[in-house]
Formats: C-alpha cells, sequence, structure tokens
C-alpha cells in the first residue's frame, strides 16, 4: 500500500479523527506537483484544513461564530468555486444539493439512475467511500443490476408514485432479489412499485439484501399473507424501518407484526391500510416502536 492509500485507509477506519485528515493535506501540499492538477490539490488539501477548522467551532453560539464569518465565506467560495476541484470528474454530475462534505471528504452523495450509471466508475473510486443515494431507477433497472459498481449504493429507490406507479411487480423484485451486487446496500425504496406477496417474499428472503435494515413498501399489493412471509424471513430481525402504508393489509397483518419474533425495528408506518382497532392497539402495544396509523 503507497503512502497515499494508507492515509485514505486511517481516514475511512476512524472518521471522527482529524489527524489522519490533516495528514493528507499535508501530503497532498506536498505531492502537488506531481499530481496530474497541481492547483485542484492545493485547493483539496486548504478545503480539508477550513472544514476540519469549522468543525471544532460547531458548539458556538451565532454570536461566537460572528469571529469566525471569513472562514465561513472561504468554504463557501471552495465550494461555488472549485467544485471540479474538490471532486473531479463528479463535478460536472453533482451539484450543491448532491453532495454533503465533512472536514473535507464527501460523506454523502446523491444522483438519479441515469447519471448513476455514467459516473459509477467515479464514484466508485472516491475514498473513503461515501454513502451513496441512487434515485429513479426503475427505468434503468436493468443495466443497474449488471453494474458491478452498484455495490458502492447504500439506498436505492426505485418508486414510482400515487399517480405514475413503476410496474416494478413481482417480477422486478425478484430480479432486485437476485442481484449480486448489493454489498453496501441499507435502504431499499419500493413506493408504489405493483409489488405482491410473492414479490415481498423474494426479497424478504434474499441473501443478496442481507445488508437492509430499512423497506418502504407503501402503496404497492401487499397482503396479510405477505405480512406474515416477511416477520418469518431472515430480513425481519434486522430490519430497522418499515413502511407498508396504502396495502391492503388487514387485522390478520396487524397482528403478524405485532406478535413476531425479536426485530431492530423503531419505526412503522401502516397509514391508509385495512388495519381496524384491534389491530391498531395490538401494534401500539408492542414496545420500542414508533407506528404511524394515520
Amino acid at each position: 500500500m503507497d503512502e497515499e492509500a494508507a492515509i485514505l485507509a486511517a481516514i475511512a477506519a476512524d472518521p471522527a479523527e482529524d489527524t489522519p485528515r490533516l495528514a493528507y493535506a499535508d501530503w497532498l501540499d506536498d505531492h502537488a506537483a506531481d499530481r496530474p492538477d497541481p492547483p485542484a490539490a492545493r485547493v483539496r488539501a486548504e478545503f480539508i484544513r477550513v472544514q476540519c477548522e469549522i468543525k471544532r467551532y460547531e458548539h458556538l453560539s451565532s454570536s461566537e461564530l460572528q469571529g469566525y464569518v471569513e472562514l465561513y465565506r472561504r468554504q463557501d467560495v471552495l465550494l461555488t468555486r472549485h467544485r471540479r476541484d474538490l471532486l473531479g470528474p463528479l463535478g460536472d454530475a453533482l451539484t450543491e444539493r448532491d453532495v454533503v462534505f465533512d472536514r473535507g471528504f464527501p460523506v454523502e452523495v446523491r444522483l438519479d439512475a441515469p447519471a448513476f450509471l455514467k459516473a459509477a466508475a467515479a464514484v466508485a473510486a472516491l475514498r473513503p467511500l461515501p454513502r451513496v443515494h441512487v434515485g429513479n431507477a426503475g427505468p434503468v433497472l436493468n443495466e443497474l443490476v449488471d453494474l458491478p459498481d452498484l455495490g458502492v449504493v447504500t439506498t436505492l429507490t426505485v418508486s414510482g408514485s400515487e399517480y405514475d406507479p413503476f410496474d416494478l411487480g413481482d417480477g422486478g423484485a425478484a430480479l432486485l432479489a437476485a442481484c449480486p451486487h448489493f454489498r453496501r446496500l441499507e435502504v431499499l425504496e419500493l413506493e408504489g412499485c405493483r409489488v405482491g406477496d410473492l414479490g415481498l417474499d423474494e426479497l424478504a428472503s434474499s441473501p443478496a439484501l442481507r445488508g437492509v435494515v430499512g423497506l418502504d413498501l407503501s402503496g404497492n399489493e401487499i397482503s396479510d399473507t405477505g405480512v406474515v412471509a416477511l416477520v418469518a424471513s431472515p430480513l425481519w430481525p434486522r430490519l430497522k424501518y418499515l413502511v407498508l402504508g396504502a396495502n391492503p393489509i388487514s387485522d390478520e397483518g396487524a397482528f403478524a407484526l405485532a406478535d413476531a419474533g425479536p426485530t431492530a425495528i423503531a419505526y412503522l408506518n401502516v397509514k391508509f391500510t385495512g388495519i381496524g382497532r384491534a389491530g391498531q392497539q395490538r401494534l401500539l402495544h408492542r414496545k420500542g416502536w414508533k407506528v404511524d396509523l394515520f
């Protein structure tokens, strides 16, 4: 491992520590002349130092922060005028709303799926790897599931809407369940995708989705049968939040959820379902859950 890779690995291993980040800023300055774009290397070094310094002042009051106005202004200049220096090829693909930086490095990146298909290699090359959110995946899903760089994605949104549902269906759910590239996927959003019980069973039993902790299945065709299969699946113990609103679920499904085995769930959404008062009361008595019923 070369020196640069070792420093970046140290940053990834201890994200809360500033020392390796500042060491990387020094390394960039020392090696700027050897980089393909020396000015960009120096901009990155300065940006890391500026954001690390800003982080140290986060606890100050608004009035106390007035003494550091120039520091914040310099951060804004670097972000608005030097995005390509900070992000390389991704500087053209990402707007200010699409990337979140922390102490000089992207920690969150958002792209729609067509843009991700074009920029996937550049996203995958970011070190340390940020959280990657990919939206509007439905129209290009067949291309996405064949893309090895899909492995960097942490949130995938395939969703349609109430007025424009995306017809993923059970077959599309099976396609997702069989995808071998979901190494980092944590959240899967399938709102309004016409997924039924068979599709949910494919997803819930898939070893490819072993890292998923958040699942949005609102506005689909999930019945009590699908809920019963879900709570018996390998996915259930890992889930932290689950959205089942606007599905044809009755008290039977509510009882299955409320009486299910141990799970990490902290949030459950069952708005606009057929769950009656008895089912609602049973869900509200499940300790540790925040339940949205209306």
